[in-house]
C-alpha cells in the first residue's frame, strides 16, 4: 500500500486540488501510520523467505480508527513444516500481548494459510468462499510486515494466473485489453461479500446488523470499486502504455503489465479512486459525493456513542429509533450516487468501460408500491416481495380508511431488507380531515420516511411545511386541476420551498404524449427528485402494467434520471395483469439499464 510519509498521494493531490480537508481521513491515516509502526516494531526481526505476515482490513487502507481489529495471515509459499504453527502461535501470542483486537469468527484470517490453494484454485469446487476473499483482499487490501519475499512472490503468482489464463488479453483483436479473468473474480467476491452478509443475518440472528451493513455499503463497496479501477486503468492509464504495446503480437508479453498491477496495488483504495477522479477529469462535485461521505463515514465509526448505537441495533424497531443509522443512510446514499457518476456519469471512456465489461450492481433501484400488488392489503404485499430482490418500496394508503391500519402496524414491519421506504399519502382528502391526516403524516416523517402527496389534497400549505423534506410533491395526471406542469408544480414549490418532487412518468406521459412537459419537469426541479412513479396511464387515469410504446416513451427522457433515484412501479397487478418480474424488466428497458456482467 502506499507509503503513508508521501505527501504526494493521489488523494493528497485531489485534496489541495479542490480545497478540502477530510479531518477523518486525515486521521485515521495518521492512526494507522501509528499502528504500522508499532508493528513492523513489533515483528522487526521477522524475516523468513518463506513466510510473511499479512495484514488486511483498516490498517491495509490507511482508515485505522479507535476500534479497529486486526485481521492478518501468516502466508507460507513453499513447503508446510511443524515450526509454521509454532510462528502463528507466536504472532497470535505477540499481538493478544500487545491489546490488539483479535479478528472475527469467520474464519478466515488469525491463522495460517498456504499458497497453493490462492494460486490454484481460481475458480471450481475447491474455491471456498474464505481462499475467494483471502486471495481478493491479498491483492486490494493488504500489508506485509516484517520481510515480504513470500508475499511478493504468491501476489505475483496470482496476478500471472489471472493473465496467463486470459487468452483474450494477449489474443484479443480489439483495441480494448482489460484482465477479465481477474475482473470476474472480483465481481465474484463482490457477489459473495452480499450474500454472505445476509447470510450472517440469518446465522448470527442480526446481531451487529446496522454495523456490518454500514460496512458493506461504504468500505466492502470502495474496495471493490478500485478492483474495478485497477482493471480499466491497463486500458485507461497513459502510465500503462507500454505495457498495453508489449501485449500485441509478435511478442504478447504480459510481464510489463504485471510490473504496472503490481505498483498499483501498492495504493489504498482510496487513492486508487482518487486517482481516477484526476485521471479521467471528474467534475469537483462527483469528487466531494465520493469523499465527503466517506470521510463522515469514518467520523461515525470513530465515534464510540456512535459506534455502540450501531452495534446494538439488532432489530427493524432499534434501527427505526436510530438517528445514527439514519445518517449511515444518508451518506451511504451519497457515496453511492458518487460512484455511479464516477463509473458511467462524467467520463464517457469510463463509462464505456463499466457498460461493457463491469457489474457494479449500478442497476437503478427498483421496486413496487405495495396497493400495486395487494390493494389495501400492505402486508401481503409486503410477503409477496419476500421472494423478489427487491430494495425499495412505497407503502400505500392511497385510500383515507388505510392510512390509520399502516401508522398502527408500522413499528411491527420488518423492513431493514429495504434501503428506500416511502409512504403514499391518501390521494383524496377533505378539508375537515386535512389536520386528523397530516398528524398521523408528521410521525411518520419524523420515522425518516419520505412521504409523497398529490397536491390538491393540500388545503393549507403553511401546515404542511411542518414535513420539510418528508414532504414528496408528486406530479398530477389530466383529471387533477394543479400539478401537471413546471409552471403549476413551481407555485405549488414556491408555497413549499422544503419539499421534495416524486416525478410520476405515467402521469406526465399522458399530459403530454411528446415527453416535452415530461423531460422540462425533470430538468425543473432535478436538484428535489426523491423518487419515480411508474407505470402506464391511461386516458381513464388507470395505472397498467408498461406497454412497449410507454418504454419507448419512457426512455426519451431516462438520461435525466439519476441511477440512484428510487423508481416505485404503480402498475396494478392484483389482479395477474402482468407479474412482478415482467414489469421490472420493462421499467429497465425504459430507463435503458444496460450493466452486464464481464464474460
Amino acid at each position: 500500500m502506499s507509503d503513508l510519509n508521501s505527501p504526494t498521494s493521489p488523494l493528497d493531490i485531489m485534496r489541495s486540488r479542490i480545497g478540502s480537508d477530510w479531518p477523518a481521513i486525515r486521521k485515521a491515516r495518521q492512526n494507522t501510520l501509528l499502528r504500522r509502526n508499532h508493528l513492523f516494531d513489533l515483528f522487526r526481526t521477522r524475516d523468513s523467505p518463506d513466510t510473511t505476515l499479512a495484514i488486511f482490513g483498516s490498517v491495509a487502507r490507511q482508515e485505522v480508527i479507535s476500534s479497529s481489529d486486526l485481521d492478518w495471515i501468516l502466508l507460507i509459499d513453499g513447503q508446510s513444516i511443524p515450526e509454521h504453527k509454532e510462528q502463528e502461535r507466536e504472532i497470535e501470542k505477540t499481538l493478544s500481548k500487545a491489546k490488539y483486537i483479535e479478528p472475527g469468527r469467520s474464519g478466515i484470517f488469525g491463522k495460517m494459510v498456504g499458497s497453493h490453494d490462492l494460486v490454484h484454485n481460481i475458480g471450481g469446487e475447491d474455491d471456498l468462499n474464505s481462499n475467494t476473499t483471502r486471495r481478493v483482499l491479498l491483492l486490494l487490501e493488504s500489508l506485509p510486515i516484517g520481510g515480504r519475499e513470500a508475499y511478493d512472490r504468491v501476489r505475483r503468482q496470482i496476478l500471472r494466473r489471472y493473465l496467463e489464463d486470459d487468452r483474450g488479453l494477449r489474443y484479443s483483436s480489439g483495441d480494448v485489453r482489460i484482465p477479465r479473468f481477474l475482473l470476474n473474480d472480483l465481481t465474484r467476491y463482490w457477489r459473495t461479500v452480499t450474500v454472505d452478509f445476509v447470510y450472517k443475518q440469518r446465522a448470527e440472528n442480526d446481531k451487529k446488523w446496522a454495523l456490518r451493513n454500514a460496512k458493506l455499503r461504504m468500505s466492502r463497496k470502495l474496495v471493490f470499486a478500485a478492483g474495478l479501477l485497477h482493471c480499466f486503468f491497463c486500458h485507461l492509464d497513459p502510465a500503462a502504455e507500454d505495457a498495453r504495446r508489449r501485449l500485441q503480437a509478435p511478442a504478447r508479453d504480459l510481464s510489463s503489465l504485471i510490473e504496472y498491477i503490481e505498483q498499483q496495488l501498492s495504493l489504498t483504495p482510496l487513492d486508487i479512486v482518487a486517482k481516477a477522479c484526476l485521471l479521467q477529469a471528474v467534475r469537483d462535485d462527483t469528487i466531494r459525493s465520493i469523499f465527503d461521505p466517506y470521510d463522515q463515514f469514518l467520523a461515525i465509526l470513530d465515534d464510540e456513542a456512535k459506534r455502540s448505537e450501531l452495534e446494538r441495533a439488532q432489530n427493524h424497531e432499534d434501527l427505526r429509533n436510530s438517528r445514527v443509522w439514519e445518517e449511515v443512510r444518508a451518506v451511504s446514499r451519497l457515496f453511492h450516487k458518487g460512484l455511479v457518476s464516477l463509473f458511467v456519469g462524467d467520463n464517457e471512456g469510463l463509462r464505456d468501460l463499466t457498460m461493457t465489461y463491469g457489474l457494479f450492481y449500478l442497476m437503478r433501484p427498483i421496486g413496487f408500491s405495495t396497493g400495486a400488488l395487494a390493494r389495501g392489503d400492505f402486508q401481503r404485499a409486503l410477503n409477496l416481495l419476500d421472494s423478489l430482490d427487491i430494495r425499495v418500496v412505497e407503502l400505500s394508503a392511497l385510500r383515507i380508511s388505510e392510512l390509520e391500519p399502516l401508522c398502527v402496524a408500522l413499528p411491527r414491519l420488518d423492513l431493514c431488507r429495504f434501503e428506500f421506504v416511502s409512504v403514499h399519502a391518501p390521494s383524496r382528502i377533505s378539508l375537515e380531515a386535512e389536520s386528523w391526516v397530516l398528524e398521523r403524516l408528521m410521525a411518520l416523517g419524523r420515522s425518516g420516511f419520505p412521504i409523497v402527496v398529490h397536491p390538491d389534497t393540500i388545503y393549507t400549505p403553511n401546515a404542511w411545511r411542518q414535513l420539510g423534506e418528508k414532504l414528496v410533491i408528486e406530479n398530477m395526471d389530466k383529471r387533477k386541476p394543479i400539478g401537471r406542469t413546471v409552471s403549476e408544480m413551481r407555485t405549488i414549490f414556491d408555497a413549499l420551498p422544503d419539499a421534495r418532487f416524486c416525478f410520476d412518468i405515467g402521469h406526465a406521459r399522458q399530459v403530454d404524449p411528446t415527453m416535452t412537459e415530461a423531460s422540462l419537469l425533470l430538468g425543473a426541479f432535478a436538484e428535489r427528485l426523491e423518487e419515480v412513479h411508474m407505470s402506464e396511464v391511461n386516458t381513464a387515469s388507470r395505472h397498467n402494467p408498461i406497454s412497449p410504446n410507454a418504454v419507448k416513451a419512457f426512455q426519451s427522457v431516462a438520461t435525466y434520471i439519476p441511477e440512484t433515484t428510487p423508481i416505485i412501479l404503480e402498475t396494478l397487478i392484483d389482479l395477474g395483469q402482468s407479474d412482478a418480474c415482467t414489469e421490472i424488466t420493462r421499467a429497465r428497458q425504459a430507463l435503458r439499464d444496460q450493466v452486464s456482467a464481464a464474460a
